[in-house]
């Protein structure tokens, strides 16, 4: 019996020191790894790389574009592709990818979903007929890659597998509100880029303090997604058909860091009490539950909450008399709104240009500590909310009593901050820098 406990422990002792020399070796391999990768990322290099495929571009009749998207939700294209499309010199593709970050398998369900969304633009399938994941570079071979948002680390559409052929874009999803300054603009995904399209000229001037190459690659061109408010009445659609005359529409938009008490995020005590509200003004407000795309799975990861749970909450809504969900596009759904409450990022920002009513939710009273300087801005010109009474007072006395007193404030934040430089449209912009800089060569 003693030699098998023996045998035991000197075999726990062996596995324990295999664990720990893999540890090590990971760890020197990681560091190569990295070393590796900032050598890559020589900014005099990738500046070369980028000025060469401008100049294969000069001579080229037709640039092939490729428009990487992997939700509709995050899809702020819009604009850009139609004017490329309307453009002889373009070839604009819409690349719907699976959702793959990290080590995670390919979600091909909801990829197929964003297939079906875009069936009416041109789109290339990255699935071959064996299923399997194309390489882009060696199928569609794009000179430009629009990037919906930073990929995963070890994904196959990764920026790290493009910006040695192709000209890298960006537009950031939402505007930037975060004082996370390193994520939203020194990762080395903005080091690669050829060009990040920057909301305002408050973003520029954060990328060039806190970019390590200076942010010399941020543009200020204004939010290509926002183009739509200003020539907008045609977007109403049926966004809000259920709703009757004699209500006032009010969308609340909750978002999805509800893992963290330092987030904004504050779904989780508000949740019950909205509902209470929806069914207490039947008469008085039609409401949309804009939910952030990504709550419902974590909603679906929570131990109080679980799947069952998270799709009877989300039921409720779409079925009451007086309300409904809303999960994809939201530039109808705005224009057509009487106020907005919320305790969403990029929202902070975009409800203002309809200039009505918005409500900030504040979980902390020191959350504004999670904003950068545009973020606090925006919330300057927003009411606050701290409390359920606060939301009561939102509703009764702005929404429902119109007594509207940050209007103007409002107006002149849009007018000084949000429109596009140069009296057009920030897609013009966009479209017009890369035109200028192919022209140069």
């Amino acid at each position: 019996m003693s030699n098998n406990k023996n045998n035991l422990i000197v075999s726990a002792k062996e596995r324990i020191k295999n664990i720990n020399f893999i540890r090590a070796v990971s760890v020197r391999l990681f560091k190569r790894y990295q070393a590796i990768r900032n050598d890559d990322l020589d900014r005099r290099r990738i500046v070369n790389l980028q000025n060469a495929i401008l100049n294969k571009l000069s001579s080229k009749d037709k640039i092939v574009v490729a428009f990487l998207v992997h939700t509709p939700a995050k899809w702020q294209y819009e604009g850009i592709y139609r004017l490329m499309q309307n453009h002889s010199r373009y070839e604009p593709w819409v690349v719907p990818i699976p959702c793959h970050n990290n080590y995670s398998m390919p979600n091909m369900a909801d990829l197929h979903k964003t297939k079906m969304y875009f069936a009416a633009y041109k789109v290339f399938d990255v699935v071959d007929k064996s299923g399997r994941l194309l390489d882009l570079n060696r199928s569609l071979q794009p000179d430009i890659i629009f990037f919906a948002e930073q990929p995963g680390n070890h994904t196959l559409y990764n920026i790290y597998r493009f910006y040695e052929h192709s000209l890298c874009c960006y537009v950031p999803y939402g505007y930037t509100v975060s004082r996370n300054y390193e994520r939203f603009f020194n990762l080395p995904f903005f080091r690669m880029l050829w060009a990040s399209f920057a909301e305002t000229d408050m973003h520029v001037a954060m990328a060039r303090k806190y970019n390590v190459d200076g942010g010399v690659h941020f543009v200020h061109t204004g939010y290509p997604a926002m183009d739509d408010f200003s020539v907008n009445s045609n977007l109403l659609g049926d966004s809000w058909a259920r709703a009757q005359p004699k209500h006032k529409r009010l969308i609340w938009a909750p978002h999805n860091f509800i893992e963290s008490n330092n987030s904004p995020a504050s779904f989780l005590l508000y949740h019950e009490f909205m509902l209470e509200i929806a069914n207490n003004y039947k008469d008085e407000l039609f409401i949309t539950f804009k939910p952030h795309p990504l709550l419902k799975q974590k909603l679906y990861s929570l131990k109080s909450w679980g799947k069952a749970r998270a799709d009877a909450y989300y039921n409720k809504w779409a079925n009451m008399d007086n309300t409904q969900l809303a999960e994809q596009d939201y530039i109808g759904l705005f224009l057509g709104s009487d106020a907005l409450l919320h305790d969403s990022l990029s929202y902070t920002a975009e409800y203002l240009f309809v200039n009505k009513p918005v409500c900030f939710i504040y979980k902390r009273n020191d959350i504004t500590n999670y904003f950068n300087e545009f973020g606090q801005q925006a919330l300057d010109v927003a009411y606050k909310s701290f409390n359920a009474d606060d939301i009561l007072g939102f509703i009764n006395l702005v929404v429902i009593g119109g007594q509207d007193t940050l209007q103007f404030k409002r107006s002149k934040f849009v007018s000084d901050c949000l429109l596009p430089p140069n009296h057009t449209p920030a897609a013009t912009n966009v479209l017009n820098n890369i035109d200028s800089a192919i022209r140069q060569l």
